[in-house]
């Protein structure tokens, strides 16, 4: 996010964040939020907005252009998620290898996007979506989101816990290791109203 393409070995400020210099889509507003993964990194502002940066192939940075999302280059400074979400104001988001997952904080919705190879996506008919869209599978609204390599969590409001996307490794919490699960589902050994947050790691 510094614009450097080689390693730091030190904390370096991401300067487009003060200066507003660099990519188009900078920003001078503070930051409430962030989240890393391998290949890419998020934040989101105190107004509700999401940037990336890193190398975009899959679509998980969220920008339309088919240089990025086809990994023919890498944003090097954190740059606007514009597609899908300009009118929204996101509270949260969350990185895997592959995807990305954001909260929309006045109405509860989920928007994913990036590979959907896992599944993760929560919605069929797609290998890669390169623009954040709304998991319409999700009815309920959801308090806290988290992702992992190829599935992804999310804390409902009423406090019960969605898990979809791999479960090769048992990691949906469904007792079973069948599979893959691309509509959101309740955990039913946690059907309780009481789990607060959640977290995932790759299996």
């Amino acid at each position: 996010g510094t614009g450097c393409t080689g390693e730091q070995v030190l904390p370096t400020p991401i300067t487009a964040f003060s200066s507003g210099e660099g990519e188009e889509g900078s920003t001078q507003e503070r930051i409430a939020h962030v989240s890393a993964a391998k290949y890419h990194s998020c934040c989101v502002t105190t107004s509700g907005k999401v940037l990336t940066w890193g190398f975009g192939r899959g679509g998980r940075l969220g920008h339309e252009d088919f240089h990025i999302h086809s990994g023919q280059v890498a944003v090097l400074e954190p740059r606007l998620v514009t597609s899908g979400l300009s009118k929204l104001r996101v509270t949260a988001v969350a990185a895997a290898k592959h995807h990305t997952v954001c909260l929309i904080g006045a109405s509860g919705d989920v928007y994913t996007w990036g590979s959907n190879k896992g599944k993760q996506l929560g919605y069929a008919g797609v290998d890669s979506q390169p623009t954040p869209r709304k998991v319409a599978a999700i009815k309920q609204r959801i308090a806290s989101i988290a992702a992992a390599n190829k599935h992804l969590c999310a804390v409902t409001s009423a406090g019960d816990l969605l898990t979809w996307g791999s479960n090769s490794k048992g990691q949906l919490g469904y007792g079973t290791t069948v599979g893959s699960n691309t509509t959101p589902r309740i955990v039913e050994a946690l059907r309780s109203g009481s789990v607060d947050k959640v977290s995932a790691s790759k299996n």
